[in-house]
């Protein structure tokens, strides 16, 4: 994952008897996109696994995580290879709409 230069966040492996992972770091100034660290990390597991997680999900999973995402097209473009930094940058205007709406309502 740190491969992928993602600015503000590292990743590190996580041993604890008898289970083992990752483990994420967050700068505290990092530029935001942390929905994006989420696809980048889940492209990553479905490469080290080779599988496809979003398809071997149960149904309730993958249901909430559709809504988490307000959509289910995320399963197909991974099914379809789509990298994620396409996919995060397909996001770009929806982003920007959102954040000018909500910049009226910022306290700082």
């Amino acid at each position: 994952m740190n491969s992928q230069h993602l600015t503000g966040f590292g990743f590190g492996e996580y041993h604890s008897a008898p289970v083992g992972g990752s483990h994420l770091r967050i700068d505290p100034a990092a530029p935001g996109k942390f929905d994006c660290v989420n696809i980048y990390t889940l492209a990553e597991m479905d490469r080290r696994l080779r599988t496809n997680l979003i398809a071997r999900s149960k149904r309730g999973k993958r249901e909430m995580f559709f809504k988490c995402y307000r959509s289910s097209s995320i399963a197909s473009q991974f099914a379809r290879g789509i990298e994620p930094s396409a996919i995060a940058a397909s996001w770009t205007a929806e982003v920007a709409r959102f954040k000018g709406e909500r910049s009226q309502y910022l306290l700082c």
